[in-house]
């Protein structure tokens, strides 16, 4: 497939035009890399989309104790390392090639250049990058259902309806189960169970002191 296909594949929805696709496509840079190479992560990656032509990525992310929890598993067609260009956040991902990979790379350095030469890409540009991650998220949420912290979640969320006190600040839960109590309820080890409890309290969801759990968002 040529350089001009993926970039209209990049924007599902046609924001950009014809002119502004053929001015983006001979941007992305072709780039190859073998099983277990690490693509992208917080220290050494420069700000940069990619595109997968061909093989499968695996994204993790490394809780402060070390250990790596899967959010998402990549495959040919997707994209990864959006979230920079439309937030102020850091990089907490990492990307790692489970199998030998083809990609495109588009540098920040070259979607700046575009935008001198065709100032108009700019919102469109932003629009198609924000449509693909939130494409990535909804995806990932979908399979996050189905994997031990989604089956966390809705343990957590079955007590909180059955045991837990509304509060101005979230839902108050005197939760008495301890990790192995919980990872036995969702099928999962006590490292992967203290490790996806740490992800959520870091992403403000959930709040642990030694008496009781506050969910801050039980929609």
């Amino acid at each position: 497939m040529s350089k001009l296909w993926w970039t209209k594949q990049f924007d599902p929805r046609s924001v950009l035009t014809d002119e502004e696709n053929r001015a983006i496509a001979p941007l992305w840079q072709d780039v190859t890399a073998e099983r277990g190479v690490v693509l992208l992560n917080a220290a050494t990656s420069k700000e940069a989309v990619y595109t997968i032509q061909s093989g499968s990525v695996h994204v993790q992310r490394q809780s402060q104790v070390g250990h790596l929890l899967q959010l998402d598993q990549l495959q040919t067609g997707d994209s990864f390392g959006q979230t920079p260009f439309i937030s102020r956040g850091a990089r907490d991902a990492i990307a790692i090639a489970q199998t030998d990979v083809r990609l495109l790379v588009l540098k920040k350095e070259a979607i700046e250049q575009l935008i001198t030469r065709h100032p108009q890409c700019n919102q469109k540009l932003f629009e198609a990058i924000t449509q693909r991650l939130e494409a990535s998220r909804m995806r990932w949420l979908r399979k996050v259902h189905h994997y031990p912290p989604g089956r966390l979640v809705r343990l957590i969320r079955t007590l909180a309806a059955d045991y837990g006190e509304v509060t101005p600040e979230g839902i108050r839960l005197e939760c008495r189960m301890g990790i192995s109590e919980l990872g036995a309820a969702i099928g999962a080890g006590r490292d992967t169970v203290g490790d996806i409890l740490e992800r959520f309290q870091d992403d403000g969801w959930l709040t642990i002191d030694s008496s009781y759990w506050l969910i801050k968002d039980n929609s």
